[in-house]
């Protein structure tokens, strides 16, 4: 009784919202889609499509605004994939989607369940993740080296690495405990306006 009031009162919700300052979210960056429902395959299709026309109403450079939406696939995708399943079917209603715009940055936020047992081992994928430069980001998927520490549930780490490599910036995570089996995993992604733009200087610089 307790799992599924906690779920139907929104409080995962207002959890990430306290998390990624989302009171500064409100006033200082502009949202594109909210959504909190459980994910399917054909709810990461219809999710995608209004997405895809949300961002091409926005501002930006066409290739960051394709950037952005190669990390939402990305995030969804691991959501559909990874997200472990609870015998409570309103924990399994409790997938996180949020898109939005800052200053200088696009961000993606998604959460979803995991058991406990799995906590450790994507907290380490992470944080490795984050200790390493752009460049060895951008060697280890370039060269597509299939390395043990990103080899985790079917791939899961090396999706992680991609969304890195196209953010441009550290990967921000949260866990809390939902009941004895499962917590609640809370992930962000903001994605570099600087980044889009020093990576097509470095390509005009190339072809000169």
């Amino acid at each position: 009784m307790t799992e599924a009031r906690l779920f139907d009162d929104s409080k995962h919700l207002d959890l990430i919202y306290q998390l990624f300052g989302f009171d500064r979210i409100m006033t200082e960056k502009e949202l594109l889609l909210v959504f909190r429902d459980e994910m399917t395959n054909d709810t990461v299709h219809d999710l995608l499509a209004i997405a895809e026309i949300k961002m091409k109403g926005a501002s930006g450079e066409k290739k960051l605004i394709r950037r952005v939406f190669n990390v939402l696939v990305e995030c969804v995708q691991n959501i559909v994939n990874h997200a472990d399943v609870s015998p409570v079917k309103k924990l399994n209603q409790a997938a996180i989607l949020v898109i939005g715009k800052g200053i200088d940055h696009y961000f993606v936020i998604t959460g979803n369940l995991i058991r406990n047992e799995r906590i450790e081992t994507l907290k380490e994928i992470i944080d490795l993740i984050n200790g390493l430069s752009p460049e060895v980001i951008r060697d280890y998927y370039t060269e597509k080296m299939k390395v043990a520490e990103f080899s985790a549930k079917g791939g899961a780490g090396l999706g992680l690495l991609d969304i890195s490599r196209r953010s441009g910036r550290k990967l921000e995570y949260d866990f809390r405990p939902v009941d004895d089996n499962f917590s609640y995993f809370s992930f962000k992604v903001n994605i570099s306006f600087e980044l889009a733009l020093v990576e097509d200087q470095a390509v005009v610089n190339k072809k000169g």
